[in-house]
Protein backbone atom coordinates (compact mmCIF):
# COMPACT_ATOMS: atom_id res chain seq x y z
CA UNK A 1 0.00 0.00 0.00
CA UNK A 2 1.39 3.50 -0.85
CA UNK A 3 2.04 6.12 1.35
CA UNK A 4 -0.62 9.63 0.70
CA UNK A 5 0.84 12.45 2.33
CA UNK A 6 -1.63 15.40 3.53
CA UNK A 7 0.08 19.14 3.87
CA UNK A 8 -3.13 21.14 4.36
CA UNK A 9 -5.44 20.93 7.20
CA UNK A 10 -8.20 21.14 4.48
CA UNK A 11 -7.00 18.54 2.09
CA UNK A 12 -8.69 15.86 4.42
CA UNK A 13 -10.19 16.62 7.20
CA UNK A 14 -14.23 16.97 7.17
CA UNK A 15 -14.08 20.40 9.77
CA UNK A 16 -16.52 22.01 11.16
CA UNK A 17 -16.65 25.45 13.81
CA UNK A 18 -20.31 27.12 13.78
CA UNK A 19 -18.41 30.73 14.83
CA UNK A 20 -15.24 32.72 14.09
CA UNK A 21 -12.45 31.96 15.85
CA UNK A 22 -8.69 33.47 16.47
CA UNK A 23 -5.06 32.01 16.07
CA UNK A 24 -1.41 33.53 15.45
CA UNK A 25 -1.21 32.64 12.21
CA UNK A 26 0.74 33.65 9.39
CA UNK A 27 -0.97 35.90 6.69
CA UNK A 28 -0.37 37.38 3.59
CA UNK A 29 -2.90 39.31 1.32
CA UNK A 30 -3.20 39.68 -2.53
CA UNK A 31 -3.41 43.03 -4.53
CA UNK A 32 -6.43 45.25 -3.79
CA UNK A 33 -9.64 43.50 -6.58
CA UNK A 34 -11.78 46.33 -6.21
CA UNK A 35 -12.68 48.86 -9.10
CA UNK A 36 -12.33 52.31 -7.70
CA UNK A 37 -12.62 51.10 -4.17
CA UNK A 38 -11.47 54.88 -3.07
CA UNK A 39 -13.28 57.23 -4.44
CA UNK A 40 -10.15 59.20 -5.49
CA UNK A 41 -11.82 61.42 -8.55
CA UNK A 42 -15.27 59.39 -9.45
CA UNK A 43 -17.49 57.08 -8.58
CA UNK A 44 -17.07 54.88 -11.86
CA UNK A 45 -17.75 51.12 -11.20
CA UNK A 46 -20.29 51.37 -9.42
CA UNK A 47 -23.90 51.06 -10.59
CA UNK A 48 -27.41 51.62 -8.38
CA UNK A 49 -29.84 48.49 -9.30
CA UNK A 50 -32.57 50.75 -7.75
CA UNK A 51 -34.71 54.14 -8.66
CA UNK A 52 -34.87 55.05 -5.19
CA UNK A 53 -30.94 55.72 -4.92
CA UNK A 54 -29.38 58.78 -5.49
CA UNK A 55 -24.91 58.11 -6.25
CA UNK A 56 -23.12 61.11 -6.15
CA UNK A 57 -19.17 62.14 -5.64
CA UNK A 58 -18.01 63.74 -2.60
CA UNK A 59 -14.30 64.59 -1.72
CA UNK A 60 -12.94 60.74 -2.03
CA UNK A 61 -16.12 59.38 -0.89
CA UNK A 62 -18.97 57.94 -2.79
CA UNK A 63 -22.56 59.56 -1.37
CA UNK A 64 -25.06 57.23 -1.25
CA UNK A 65 -28.93 58.65 -0.23
CA UNK A 66 -31.85 56.27 -0.59
CA UNK A 67 -35.51 57.14 -0.54
CA UNK A 68 -37.20 53.79 -0.17
CA UNK A 69 -38.64 51.82 2.52
CA UNK A 70 -37.68 49.18 5.04
CA UNK A 71 -39.58 46.48 3.03
CA UNK A 72 -37.49 47.35 -0.16
CA UNK A 73 -34.05 46.35 -1.06
CA UNK A 74 -32.43 48.73 -2.76
CA UNK A 75 -28.91 47.66 -3.82
CA UNK A 76 -25.97 49.28 -4.95
CA UNK A 77 -22.93 47.33 -6.65
CA UNK A 78 -20.06 47.39 -7.49
CA UNK A 79 -16.90 45.24 -9.47
CA UNK A 80 -13.76 43.50 -8.69
CA UNK A 81 -11.21 41.96 -10.92
CA UNK A 82 -10.35 38.77 -10.12
CA UNK A 83 -9.18 34.95 -10.85
CA UNK A 84 -8.93 33.29 -7.77
CA UNK A 85 -10.95 30.01 -6.53
CA UNK A 86 -14.87 29.58 -5.59
CA UNK A 87 -14.64 28.99 -1.98
CA UNK A 88 -11.28 31.17 -1.72
CA UNK A 89 -11.00 33.25 1.78
CA UNK A 90 -11.52 36.88 1.11
CA UNK A 91 -11.04 40.20 2.64
CA UNK A 92 -13.69 42.93 2.79
CA UNK A 93 -13.04 45.80 4.62
CA UNK A 94 -15.36 48.99 4.54
CA UNK A 95 -14.95 52.51 5.72
CA UNK A 96 -18.14 54.81 6.22
CA UNK A 97 -17.26 58.61 6.61
CA UNK A 98 -20.61 59.47 7.87
CA UNK A 99 -24.31 58.18 8.06
CA UNK A 100 -27.67 59.26 8.39
CA UNK A 101 -30.30 56.61 9.13
CA UNK A 102 -33.24 56.49 10.42
CA UNK A 103 -35.24 54.15 12.45
CA UNK A 104 -35.64 50.62 10.80
CA UNK A 105 -33.33 51.08 8.31
CA UNK A 106 -30.01 49.07 7.56
CA UNK A 107 -26.89 48.92 5.75
CA UNK A 108 -25.45 45.27 4.63
CA UNK A 109 -23.15 44.21 2.30
CA UNK A 110 -22.73 40.42 0.01
CA UNK A 111 -19.95 39.53 -1.50
CA UNK A 112 -20.27 37.69 -5.06
CA UNK A 113 -23.62 36.41 -3.64
CA UNK A 114 -22.70 35.18 -0.34
CA UNK A 115 -23.95 35.12 3.38
CA UNK A 116 -25.89 38.64 4.14
CA UNK A 117 -23.41 41.10 6.44
CA UNK A 118 -25.11 44.11 8.45
CA UNK A 119 -22.13 46.75 8.78
CA UNK A 120 -21.92 48.70 12.53
CA UNK A 121 -23.46 52.24 12.35
CA UNK A 122 -19.97 53.59 12.83
CA UNK A 123 -16.86 54.84 11.26
CA UNK A 124 -14.46 52.69 12.19
CA UNK A 125 -12.85 50.80 9.40
CA UNK A 126 -14.90 47.62 9.61
CA UNK A 127 -13.21 44.52 8.49
CA UNK A 128 -14.71 41.23 7.58
CA UNK A 129 -13.40 37.55 6.69
CA UNK A 130 -15.64 35.73 4.00
CA UNK A 131 -15.35 33.13 1.34
CA UNK A 132 -15.10 33.99 -2.15
CA UNK A 133 -18.12 32.73 -4.57
CA UNK A 134 -18.58 32.56 -8.42
CA UNK A 135 -18.57 35.66 -9.62
CA UNK A 136 -16.84 39.08 -8.95
CA UNK A 137 -19.12 41.44 -7.53
CA UNK A 138 -19.55 43.14 -3.80
CA UNK A 139 -22.91 44.47 -3.26
CA UNK A 140 -24.50 47.15 -0.53
CA UNK A 141 -27.99 46.53 0.28
CA UNK A 142 -29.79 49.73 1.61
CA UNK A 143 -33.55 49.23 3.51
CA UNK A 144 -35.04 52.38 4.52
CA UNK A 145 -34.46 56.16 4.19
CA UNK A 146 -30.52 56.37 4.42
CA UNK A 147 -28.19 59.03 3.47
CA UNK A 148 -24.64 57.51 4.03
CA UNK A 149 -21.26 58.36 2.65
CA UNK A 150 -18.51 55.12 1.55
CA UNK A 151 -15.05 56.82 2.42
CA UNK A 152 -13.32 53.74 1.05
CA UNK A 153 -13.95 49.52 -0.04
CA UNK A 154 -11.73 46.87 -0.26
CA UNK A 155 -11.50 43.64 -1.07
CA UNK A 156 -8.20 41.03 -1.22
CA UNK A 157 -7.76 37.87 -1.22
CA UNK A 158 -6.21 36.14 1.93
CA UNK A 159 -3.48 33.47 1.64
CA UNK A 160 -2.38 30.98 4.69
CA UNK A 161 1.07 30.10 5.77
CA UNK A 162 3.12 31.36 3.15
CA UNK A 163 7.16 31.91 4.33
CA UNK A 164 6.73 35.72 3.64
CA UNK A 165 3.03 35.93 5.35
CA UNK A 166 2.50 38.47 8.57
CA UNK A 167 2.00 36.69 12.14
CA UNK A 168 -1.13 38.38 13.62
CA UNK A 169 -3.95 37.15 15.40
CA UNK A 170 -6.39 36.42 12.37
CA UNK A 171 -9.97 35.93 12.80
CA UNK A 172 -11.37 32.71 10.84
CA UNK A 173 -14.79 32.63 9.82
CA UNK A 174 -17.06 29.67 10.77
CA UNK A 175 -15.95 26.22 9.64
CA UNK A 176 -12.34 27.11 8.79
CA UNK A 177 -9.69 25.34 10.45
CA UNK A 178 -6.96 27.54 12.60
CA UNK A 179 -3.13 26.83 11.95
CA UNK A 180 -1.35 28.58 15.18
CA UNK A 181 2.02 29.92 15.27
CA UNK A 182 4.33 30.76 17.96
CA UNK A 183 5.35 34.06 18.15
CA UNK A 184 8.92 33.34 16.15
CA UNK A 185 6.78 32.18 13.89
CA UNK A 186 7.37 28.10 14.30
CA UNK A 187 4.35 26.23 14.10
CA UNK A 188 2.02 24.68 16.58
CA UNK A 189 -0.53 23.07 15.19
CA UNK A 190 -4.25 22.95 13.99
CA UNK A 191 -5.94 24.16 16.83
CA UNK A 192 -8.61 22.27 18.78
CA UNK A 193 -10.64 23.92 21.47
CA UNK A 194 -14.00 23.51 23.25
CA UNK A 195 -16.92 26.10 22.99
CA UNK A 196 -16.00 29.14 25.33
CA UNK A 197 -17.79 32.50 25.36
CA UNK A 198 -16.56 36.37 26.25
CA UNK A 199 -17.90 37.73 29.01
CA UNK A 200 -16.57 41.30 28.24
CA UNK A 201 -18.91 43.41 25.88
CA UNK A 202 -16.45 45.30 24.46
CA UNK A 203 -13.07 43.68 24.03
CA UNK A 204 -11.76 46.51 22.48
CA UNK A 205 -13.35 49.76 23.05
CA UNK A 206 -12.01 50.42 26.48
CA UNK A 207 -13.76 53.92 26.08
CA UNK A 208 -16.99 52.59 26.14
CA UNK A 209 -19.02 53.22 28.91
CA UNK A 210 -19.15 49.85 30.46
CA UNK A 211 -15.64 49.78 31.07
CA UNK A 212 -14.99 51.71 34.15
CA UNK A 213 -12.08 54.51 34.28
CA UNK A 214 -10.60 55.74 37.10
CA UNK A 215 -8.32 58.17 37.02
CA UNK A 216 -7.10 57.18 33.66
CA UNK A 217 -7.81 58.51 30.25
CA UNK A 218 -8.41 56.05 26.88
CA UNK A 219 -7.56 57.24 23.96
CA UNK A 220 -9.19 54.74 20.65
CA UNK A 221 -7.74 52.95 17.74
CA UNK A 222 -4.10 54.37 18.06
CA UNK A 223 -1.97 51.64 16.98
CA UNK A 224 -1.98 48.26 15.37
CA UNK A 225 -3.65 45.38 17.73
CA UNK A 226 -2.08 42.29 17.08
CA UNK A 227 -4.78 41.45 14.59
CA UNK A 228 -3.29 43.92 12.47
CA UNK A 229 -5.82 47.01 12.23
CA UNK A 230 -5.49 49.90 14.00
CA UNK A 231 -7.81 48.73 16.72
CA UNK A 232 -5.05 49.16 20.19
CA UNK A 233 -6.39 51.59 22.31
CA UNK A 234 -4.20 53.76 24.54
CA UNK A 235 -4.67 54.02 28.16
CA UNK A 236 -2.77 56.40 30.53
CA UNK A 237 -2.92 57.29 34.55
CA UNK A 238 -3.65 60.48 35.29
CA UNK A 239 -1.29 62.96 37.18
CA UNK A 240 -2.63 62.30 40.38
CA UNK A 241 -5.15 59.90 42.68
CA UNK A 242 -4.76 56.13 43.92
CA UNK A 243 -6.29 53.02 42.02
CA UNK A 244 -5.46 54.54 38.81
CA UNK A 245 -7.38 51.62 36.99
CA UNK A 246 -9.38 50.16 34.28
CA UNK A 247 -12.22 48.03 35.43
CA UNK A 248 -14.85 45.79 33.40
CA UNK A 249 -17.30 43.49 34.97
CA UNK A 250 -18.20 40.14 33.05
CA UNK A 251 -21.92 40.01 34.53
CA UNK A 252 -23.25 36.77 36.42
CA UNK A 253 -21.95 33.50 36.09
CA UNK A 254 -21.62 30.42 38.20
CA UNK A 255 -19.34 30.12 40.95
CA UNK A 256 -16.05 28.70 40.18
CA UNK A 257 -13.18 29.82 38.54
CA UNK A 258 -12.96 32.21 36.08
CA UNK A 259 -9.99 33.30 33.53
CA UNK A 260 -9.06 36.65 32.14
CA UNK A 261 -6.68 37.71 29.82
CA UNK A 262 -5.56 40.61 27.96
CA UNK A 263 -3.39 41.60 25.34
CA UNK A 264 -0.97 44.42 26.41
CA UNK A 265 2.38 46.42 24.96
CA UNK A 266 4.29 49.52 26.72
CA UNK A 267 3.53 52.74 25.57
CA UNK A 268 5.75 54.82 28.26
CA UNK A 269 4.79 53.22 31.55
CA UNK A 270 6.38 50.19 31.96
CA UNK A 271 4.82 48.66 35.31
CA UNK A 272 0.89 47.57 35.34
CA UNK A 273 -0.87 45.49 38.43
CA UNK A 274 -3.17 43.05 38.11
CA UNK A 275 -5.77 42.58 40.61
CA UNK A 276 -8.33 39.73 41.50
CA UNK A 277 -10.08 37.85 44.26
CA UNK A 278 -7.46 34.67 45.06
CA UNK A 279 -5.12 37.13 47.39
CA UNK A 280 -6.43 39.81 49.81
CA UNK A 281 -3.75 41.87 48.87
CA UNK A 282 -3.91 44.56 46.83
CA UNK A 283 -1.47 43.47 44.55
CA UNK A 284 -1.65 39.83 42.89
CA UNK A 285 0.93 40.24 40.54
CA UNK A 286 3.01 42.74 38.80
CA UNK A 287 3.49 43.51 34.73
CA UNK A 288 6.56 44.13 33.86
CA UNK A 289 5.38 45.68 29.75
CA UNK A 290 9.70 46.10 29.07
CA UNK A 291 10.79 42.65 29.89
CA UNK A 292 7.72 40.76 29.31
CA UNK A 293 7.71 38.91 32.82
CA UNK A 294 5.60 39.29 35.46
CA UNK A 295 6.96 39.81 39.01
CA UNK A 296 5.58 39.74 43.01
CA UNK A 297 3.10 37.33 42.04
CA UNK A 298 1.29 36.27 45.39
CA UNK A 299 0.99 33.03 46.88
CA UNK A 300 -1.94 31.23 45.38
CA UNK A 301 -2.45 33.10 42.45
CA UNK A 302 -2.18 31.35 39.02
CA UNK A 303 -1.18 33.72 36.39
CA UNK A 304 1.35 34.13 33.10
CA UNK A 305 2.55 36.38 30.08
CA UNK A 306 3.66 34.93 26.85
CA UNK A 307 5.41 36.92 23.97
CA UNK A 308 2.39 37.90 21.39
CA UNK A 309 4.96 39.31 18.70
CA UNK A 310 5.57 43.08 17.72
CA UNK A 311 6.13 43.72 21.29
CA UNK A 312 2.14 43.04 22.44
CA UNK A 313 2.24 40.44 25.43
CA UNK A 314 -1.23 38.50 26.51
CA UNK A 315 -1.45 38.19 30.04
CA UNK A 316 -3.95 35.87 32.14
CA UNK A 317 -4.81 35.02 35.19
CA UNK A 318 -7.67 33.34 37.59
CA UNK A 319 -10.42 34.70 39.61
CA UNK A 320 -12.48 32.41 42.13
CA UNK A 321 -15.53 34.26 43.49
CA UNK A 322 -16.13 37.50 40.49
CA UNK A 323 -16.43 37.89 37.02
CA UNK A 324 -14.22 41.33 37.19
CA UNK A 325 -11.29 42.49 35.46
CA UNK A 326 -9.08 44.75 37.34
CA UNK A 327 -5.99 46.32 35.57
CA UNK A 328 -4.26 49.92 37.65
CA UNK A 329 -1.07 51.16 36.85
CA UNK A 330 1.66 51.04 39.91
CA UNK A 331 5.63 52.14 39.33
CA UNK A 332 6.28 50.82 43.07
CA UNK A 333 3.97 48.14 43.87
CA UNK A 334 1.23 50.48 45.87
CA UNK A 335 -1.73 52.31 44.56
CA UNK A 336 -0.17 55.44 43.59
CA UNK A 337 2.41 55.80 40.84
CA UNK A 338 4.10 59.04 38.88
CA UNK A 339 2.73 60.06 36.16
CA UNK A 340 3.13 62.07 33.56
CA UNK A 341 -0.31 62.35 31.96
CA UNK A 342 0.92 60.98 28.63
CA UNK A 343 2.78 57.63 29.37
CA UNK A 344 0.76 54.42 29.40
CA UNK A 345 -0.52 51.27 27.72
CA UNK A 346 -1.64 49.82 24.82
CA UNK A 347 -4.03 47.60 25.57
CA UNK A 348 -6.71 45.37 23.29
CA UNK A 349 -8.52 42.09 23.73
CA UNK A 350 -9.65 41.81 27.26
CA UNK A 351 -11.45 38.80 27.40
CA UNK A 352 -13.66 36.92 30.60
CA UNK A 353 -14.49 33.12 30.23
CA UNK A 354 -16.02 30.37 32.88
CA UNK A 355 -13.23 27.97 33.00
CA UNK A 356 -10.19 27.11 34.35
CA UNK A 357 -7.76 27.86 31.52
CA UNK A 358 -7.85 30.81 28.99
CA UNK A 359 -8.73 29.67 25.34
CA UNK A 360 -8.18 32.05 22.05
CA UNK A 361 -9.55 35.59 21.77
CA UNK A 362 -12.93 36.11 21.21
CA UNK A 363 -14.13 39.77 19.78
CA UNK A 364 -16.92 41.49 21.26
CA UNK A 365 -18.75 44.75 20.22
CA UNK A 366 -21.50 45.60 22.68
CA UNK A 367 -22.96 42.38 23.73
CA UNK A 368 -20.96 38.83 24.91
CA UNK A 369 -20.21 36.36 22.00
CA UNK A 370 -19.28 32.77 21.83
CA UNK A 371 -17.03 30.71 19.62
CA UNK A 372 -18.26 27.55 18.97
CA UNK A 373 -15.95 24.24 19.16
CA UNK A 374 -13.86 23.09 16.71
CA UNK A 375 -15.02 19.58 15.44
CA UNK A 376 -12.78 17.67 12.87
CA UNK A 377 -12.92 14.09 11.40
CA UNK A 378 -11.71 11.79 9.05
CA UNK A 379 -13.44 8.93 7.71
CA UNK A 380 -11.65 6.03 7.36
CA UNK A 381 -12.48 4.74 4.04
CA UNK A 382 -10.12 7.94 2.80
CA UNK A 383 -7.26 6.84 4.00
CA UNK A 384 -7.07 2.88 3.48
CA UNK A 385 -7.52 2.11 7.48
CA UNK A 386 -6.90 -1.26 8.48
CA UNK A 387 -9.28 -3.47 10.46
CA UNK A 388 -6.72 -5.97 11.64
CA UNK A 389 -3.55 -4.26 12.31
CA UNK A 390 -2.08 -0.65 12.30
CA UNK A 391 -0.04 2.21 14.18
CA UNK A 392 -0.78 5.79 14.90
CA UNK A 393 1.36 8.29 15.50
CA UNK A 394 0.39 11.53 16.88
CA UNK A 395 2.80 15.01 17.99
CA UNK A 396 0.52 17.46 20.01
CA UNK A 397 0.54 19.88 23.07
CA UNK A 398 -2.25 20.61 25.09
CA UNK A 399 -2.93 24.19 27.07
CA UNK A 400 -6.10 23.39 29.17
CA UNK A 401 -6.48 21.36 32.33
CA UNK A 402 -9.79 19.82 31.47
CA UNK A 403 -10.34 16.50 32.17
CA UNK A 404 -10.33 13.41 29.79
CA UNK A 405 -8.25 15.13 26.86
CA UNK A 406 -8.29 13.49 23.68
CA UNK A 407 -5.75 13.72 20.82
CA UNK A 408 -7.33 11.10 18.44
CA UNK A 409 -9.63 8.67 18.47
CA UNK A 410 -11.06 5.75 15.92
CA UNK A 411 -14.41 4.46 16.38
CA UNK A 412 -18.01 3.75 15.51
CA UNK A 413 -19.83 6.32 16.78
CA UNK A 414 -19.49 5.62 20.35
CA UNK A 415 -16.16 5.09 22.72
CA UNK A 416 -17.85 1.59 23.42
CA UNK A 417 -15.85 0.34 19.92
CA UNK A 418 -12.92 2.39 19.32
CA UNK A 419 -9.36 2.99 19.61
CA UNK A 420 -8.11 6.04 21.56
CA UNK A 421 -5.00 8.18 22.59
CA UNK A 422 -5.40 10.44 24.97
CA UNK A 423 -6.12 10.86 28.81
CA UNK A 424 -8.52 9.06 30.65
CA UNK A 425 -9.65 10.71 33.73
CA UNK A 426 -8.32 13.61 35.58
CA UNK A 427 -4.69 12.81 35.39
CA UNK A 428 -2.31 13.95 32.27
CA UNK A 429 -1.39 10.10 31.87
CA UNK A 430 -1.04 9.18 28.18
CA UNK A 431 -2.95 5.78 28.06
CA UNK A 432 -4.22 4.04 24.93
CA UNK A 433 -7.57 2.50 25.18
CA UNK A 434 -8.49 -0.12 22.89
CA UNK A 435 -12.55 -0.99 23.55
CA UNK A 436 -14.34 -3.70 22.09
CA UNK A 437 -18.09 -3.84 22.58
CA UNK A 438 -17.50 -1.76 25.80
CA UNK A 439 -15.01 -3.89 27.15
CA UNK A 440 -11.46 -2.55 27.45
CA UNK A 441 -9.04 -4.73 25.41
CA UNK A 442 -5.80 -3.19 26.32
CA UNK A 443 -4.93 -0.12 28.34
CA UNK A 444 -1.21 1.21 27.56
CA UNK A 445 0.21 4.35 29.65
CA UNK A 446 2.81 5.94 28.87
CA UNK A 447 2.90 8.69 31.78
CA UNK A 448 2.05 11.72 32.20
CA UNK A 449 2.72 15.11 30.03
CA UNK A 450 1.25 18.08 31.64
CA UNK A 451 0.74 21.08 29.21
CA UNK A 452 4.56 19.40 27.66
CA UNK A 453 4.51 19.14 23.71
CA UNK A 454 4.63 15.40 23.19
CA UNK A 455 5.06 12.49 20.33
CA UNK A 456 2.93 9.31 21.55
CA UNK A 457 2.51 6.30 19.08
CA UNK A 458 -0.23 3.51 19.25
CA UNK A 459 -0.23 0.03 17.89
CA UNK A 460 -2.41 -2.57 17.58
CA UNK A 461 -2.96 -6.33 16.42
CA UNK A 462 -5.03 -8.92 18.19
CA UNK A 463 -2.92 -9.70 21.38
CA UNK A 464 -0.52 -7.80 20.53
CA UNK A 465 -0.95 -3.99 21.32
CA UNK A 466 1.73 -1.12 21.96
CA UNK A 467 2.61 2.72 23.20
CA UNK A 468 5.72 4.55 23.55
CA UNK A 469 5.98 8.55 24.13
CA UNK A 470 8.73 10.80 23.66
CA UNK A 471 11.31 7.85 23.09
CA UNK A 472 10.66 5.82 26.25
CA UNK A 473 9.67 2.43 26.53
CA UNK A 474 7.51 0.87 25.08
CA UNK A 475 4.39 -0.77 27.01
CA UNK A 476 2.95 -3.81 25.91
CA UNK A 477 -0.57 -6.00 26.65
CA UNK A 478 -0.27 -8.71 24.77
CA UNK A 479 -4.28 -10.16 25.51
CA UNK A 480 -7.05 -8.81 23.79
CA UNK A 481 -9.39 -8.40 20.58
CA UNK A 482 -9.51 -5.43 17.82
CA UNK A 483 -12.73 -3.75 17.57
CA UNK A 484 -14.10 -3.71 14.60
CA UNK A 485 -16.73 -1.79 11.95
CA UNK A 486 -14.41 1.24 12.69
CA UNK A 487 -15.71 4.45 10.86
CA UNK A 488 -14.26 7.57 11.60
CA UNK A 489 -10.88 9.17 13.31
CA UNK A 490 -11.73 12.12 15.41
CA UNK A 491 -9.14 14.52 15.80
CA UNK A 492 -8.44 16.37 19.48
CA UNK A 493 -12.00 14.70 21.05
CA UNK A 494 -14.00 12.10 21.27
CA UNK A 495 -17.05 10.67 20.01
CA UNK A 496 -19.20 13.04 22.00
CA UNK A 497 -17.85 15.94 20.51
CA UNK A 498 -16.96 16.55 24.13
CA UNK A 499 -13.92 16.46 26.47
CA UNK A 500 -11.82 18.26 23.86
CA UNK A 501 -7.85 18.17 23.32
CA UNK A 502 -7.80 22.16 24.19
CA UNK A 503 -4.63 22.43 22.46
CA UNK A 504 -2.68 21.48 18.91
CA UNK A 505 -2.01 18.75 17.17
CA UNK A 506 1.37 19.09 14.92
CA UNK A 507 0.62 15.84 13.12
CA UNK A 508 -1.26 12.55 12.43
CA UNK A 509 0.94 9.93 11.07
CA UNK A 510 -1.19 6.52 10.39
CA UNK A 511 0.44 3.34 9.34
CA UNK A 512 -1.83 0.35 7.67
CA UNK A 513 0.70 -2.46 9.70
CA UNK A 514 1.72 -3.28 13.19
CA UNK A 515 4.79 -1.41 13.44
CA UNK A 516 7.33 -2.97 15.12
CA UNK A 517 8.17 -1.49 19.07
CA UNK A 518 11.82 -0.22 17.69
CA UNK A 519 10.02 1.63 15.80
CA UNK A 520 7.25 2.70 17.44
CA UNK A 521 9.81 4.58 19.75
CA UNK A 522 11.91 5.85 17.34
CA UNK A 523 9.32 7.71 15.75
CA UNK A 524 8.43 9.42 19.24
CA UNK A 525 12.03 10.17 19.77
Amino acid sequence: MGTKNLNSATDLITFTRASGGTALRKISYGSELVTNGTFDSNISGWTKVSSNLTLSHSTDSLSVVSTGTTSNFDNLDGSYSSTIAEGSLIQVKVKLKSINTFPGTALSFYVSGGTLVTLANTTDEQVFQVLNRDTNFIRFVVRGTTDVTIDNVSVKEVTFDQPDGTLQLFNSPANVPRIEYNADGTVKGLLIEEARTNLLTYSEDFSNGAWIKGNTTVVSDVTSAPNGEDTADLVYPTTSGSYRSLRGLGGSVQAGTITVSVWLKYAGFRYINALSDTSSASTDFKIDLVDGVLTNVQSGVTASIVDGSNGWYKVTWKETDTARFYLYFSDTGGVSCTANGTAGAYVWGAQLEAGAFPTSYIPTTGSTATRAADVASIPVSDFGYNDDAGSVLVEAQRFGTNNYPRSVMIDAGSESTSIGLGAWGPTTTLVGYIVSGGVVQAAPSTGAVGSSAFKNSLAYKENDFAASRDGGAVVTDTSGVVPTGLTTLRIGRNALNAEFLNGHIKSIKYYPRRLSNTQLQELTT
